[in-house]
């Protein structure tokens, strides 16, 4: 690795993981200060490079270095810098300093790139914060809906159209803006997994992206009751409920493996700690989310079946609902 990358990628993850809520962890929540301060850092460097800085209406930044054939569609590299609370130091940040590295190292050669380079930097790409998955990516293709400019942001309770207003963005002309021309875009990512540091090798190249199925807001309904009252076949307990559903989606995950299926299930929170829960009763609620993934849509929606049928059946079973 040349000076110049290995420079550029070491100090703006150094400058954008600075700018956090607190730890462990890093937490920029997508169109929030922090979010558009890690922004400007990208800014002030590209502009120091002599790249050409743009913004779009969803605040999505654009840093272009100029191309040999300026008629031939751009190459956009890049990624995000908002993470979900708590989140790692690479998912994002890691793309985006390796575009800026990119083309720092075009820079300094003084060899321009073959097309026009776009340094890319997408706003709200983690949909932990609203219920919308790729916001700034698809409010730049022109996708986003005006429902969905009204999705609420989960620790703050206002929209998607108030943040964006906010930090300085123009919500209602994402609706009306001339979407993104034509182009090819390349992120670099961290694997997220061990498949490549099991083989031994430095990187690879993804051949597909999993969809997801989710059910964000899911919750199980019991009887409260005196954990040392009821019988067993008495109790209609909402925690043993929800235990019964996590063991039974993954034997259903290890049969769809064994079948050939691509699939993963993530039960990614658990909420089982209210006020009104406690130690001497037996839990009457409990609130959880599921994440199912799959690169083919058709096991997305057999498995979707396959969960519906689970909870029916446990419902039955633990008199829960």
């Amino acid at each position: 690795m040349s000076d110049i990358v290995k420079d550029t990628v070491e100090r703006l993850l150094d400058r954008i993981n600075a700018i956090s809520a607190g730890g462990p962890g890093f937490t920029r929540p997508s169109y929030s200060p922090l979010e558009s301060q890690a922004h400007r850092v990208i800014e002030d460097e590209a502009t120091a490079l002599g790249l050409i800085v743009t913004r779009d209406a969803a605040l999505n930044l654009f840093a272009r270095l100029p191309g040999k054939d300026r008629s031939s569609p751009a190459i956009h590299v890049g990624s995000h810098l908002d993470t979900v609370a708590m989140g790692g130091a690479y998912d994002g940040q890691a793309g985006v300093a390796g575009a800026m590295a990119l083309a720092s190292a075009f820079v300094d050669s003084g060899e321009p790139p073959p097309v026009d380079l776009v340094v890319t930097v997408t706003r709200a790409e983690e949909s932990v914060w609203f219920p919308v998955s790729y916001v700034g990516s698809r409010a730049a293709l022109g996708r986003l809906t005006a429902e969905e400019l009204q999705a609420v942001r989960s620790d703050t309770g206002r929209t998607l159209h108030d943040h964006i207003l906010s930090e300085g963005g123009r919500p209602d002309d994402i609706l009306t803006d001339t979407p993104l021309a034509p182009a090819r875009f390349i992120e670099l990512h961290i694997e997220q997994g061990t498949v490549l540091h099991a083989a031994h090798e430095p990187y690879g190249i993804v051949s597909g992206v999993r969809g997801g199925l989710r059910y964000r807001q899911a919750r199980i309904d019991g009887t409260w009751a005196h954990s040392g009252g009821p019988a067993r076949s008495e109790r209609s307990d909402a925690v043993f409920a929800l235990a019964d559903l996590i063991v039974a989606m993954d034997r259903r995950w290890d049969e769809a493996l064994r079948a050939g299926d691509d699939l993963a299930v993530t039960f990614g929170r658990v909420d089982a700690a209210t006020p009104e829960h406690a130690f001497a009763k037996v839990p009457g609620q409990v609130d959880f989310c599921v994440d199912l993934r799959s690169d083919d849509v058709d096991v997305l929606n057999r498995m979707d079946a396959v969960f519906l049928a689970e909870a029916k059946a446990i419902e039955t079973a633990r008199g829960v609902r």
